[in-house]
């Protein structure tokens, strides 16, 4: 079909129902154009164009929500001018891999650019943060020729950090995310073989601690939170004085905001309602129904692919409302909290650690906010199925890790002895 392709023709696909196969939209004014919506519900850039030997070959541009409608209009422009120079964009990309390879100088690095990032962002939710973890954990070998890499270096890696206090669970997460891009590059033909197919993984824990805000740190939390708000609206006021004096146009003033910007309310949302923090960066406005306080998580943002419905607390609510009110209308994107260019946010490492050292707050990750609201819930006396559902755990077996928190859990367990005991002693004479 054929349809000016536009922001909004975009977002009512994501509202629409999934199809049951493949099909594509083709733009009405760039020629080539197209979107491809899939069964998953995913939708993708592509150009189609013919070579100089009249062949069709198709190109991927990117994903929906990784890509913005405009950075691939633009891509698909500066492709069909290259096109027009008699300039075969797949074939170069194959003759720069061809030669690669025949000369060992595809890094992990190139494969990892080329080839495997685009794959990511296409057929895995947390595509960015795979890609992140890989070139931050094995930094050291980005530059290596990605057909040299054995199981030793790997070994010799993890021993390296063991001895400097990395957990094995982190360590099995970094390579597994290694070992899955090898995996691919192995099905790709840019690797004869997997270099360490067959490698173990590090024993871990099996009841991982538990790590929730005490009454302090969250005051703490609360207190570096506001004080960031004020600085970050001081330090605007500062800047349009200083723009006003040159005569430079003056950025929009933060006073009247309640939020200086999105840390404070993502902070607090992901505290009160127990969102993982890709269905948080995922989170459209569209899923928050304000009239029913409800928030929709959705499938497709979902690590278990399942729809599930979050009643707003107060304070829940209350932060949704305040950063609806100081969201620009008509917002392309439609995310709660897009990135400063609109686009999803893939990680707030920077700001978490600033935030976590002026609240003097060790040893408490991102997703240790779900931990937090799990375990306040249960040491409310919330039941572990309301918890389950809440949360969204797949099996139940993850929501009993939190059972030692209740107050009456195991004494309610203990309990149901007492009553059988109290049933087979004689009425009479209680012997």
């Amino acid at each position: 079909m054929k349809a000016k392709i536009t922001q909004t023709l975009i977002n009512s696909l994501s509202k629409s129902d999934k199809p049951t196969k493949s099909y594509d939209i083709y733009d009405t004014s760039i020629s080539g154009f197209h979107l491809r919506v899939y069964p998953s519900g995913r939708v993708s850039y592509f150009l189609y164009y013919r070579n100089e030997v009249n062949k069709i070959n198709r190109v991927l541009l990117g994903k929906v929500g990784s890509l913005s409608l405009e950075q691939a209009t633009r891509t698909a422009k500066q492709h069909i001018a290259d096109i027009a120079n008699n300039i075969d964009i797949q074939a170069v990309k194959k003759a720069k891999k061809a030669k690669a390879i025949e000369l060992h100088a595809y890094t992990l690095q190139n494969f990892l650019d080329d080839k495997y990032k685009q794959w990511l962002e296409t057929e895995q939710k947390s595509g960015p943060q795979t890609y992140n973890t890989i070139i931050t954990a094995f930094k050291g070998y980005l530059s290596s020729p990605i057909c040299k890499l054995t199981q030793d270096e790997i070994d010799s890696w993890r021993i390296k950090k063991i001895q400097a206090g990395l957990m094995n669970s982190t360590i099995n997460r970094q390579v597994n995310a290694l070992s899955g891009a090898l995996t691919r590059a192995e099905k790709w033909k840019y690797i004869p073989k997997h270099p360490f197919k067959e490698l173990g993984y590090l024993s871990e824990d099996s009841t991982p601690n538990i790590r929730y805000l005490s009454k302090d740190e969250y005051s703490r939390l609360m207190g570096a939170l506001a004080t960031r708000d004020n600085a970050l609206k001081q330090a605007r006021e500062r800047g349009n004085s200083f723009r006003q004096k040159r005569g430079y146009t003056l950025l929009p003033s933060l006073l009247f905001n309640t939020y200086a910007d999105r840390m404070t309310p993502i902070i607090i949302l992901s505290l009160k309602t127990g969102l993982r923090r890709g269905e948080t960066f995922g989170l459209r406005w569209e899923n928050i129904d304000f009239e029913q306080k409800l928030i929709t998580v959705t499938g497709d943002t979902s690590k278990v692919n399942k729809t599930r419905y979050i009643p707003m607390s107060k304070d829940a609510f209350r932060c949704l409302t305040n950063w609806k009110r100081q969201t620009p209308d008509g917002q392309l994107s439609g995310l709660v909290f897009p990135n400063d260019k609109g686009n999803k946010l893939t990680t707030l490492k920077k700001s978490w650690a600033t935030i976590m050292s002026a609240a003097e707050i060790t040893n408490f990750r991102w997703h240790d906010m779900r931990h937090d609201f799990a375990s306040q819930m249960v040491m409310r006396n919330a039941s572990l199925n309301a918890v389950r559902e809440l949360c969204g755990h797949a099996k139940f077996e993850t929501t009993l890790l939190y059972s030692h928190l209740s107050p009456s859990f195991k004494a309610n367990a203990i309990a149901l002895l007492d009553d059988d005991y109290e049933m087979k002693v004689c009425p009479t004479c209680k012997k």
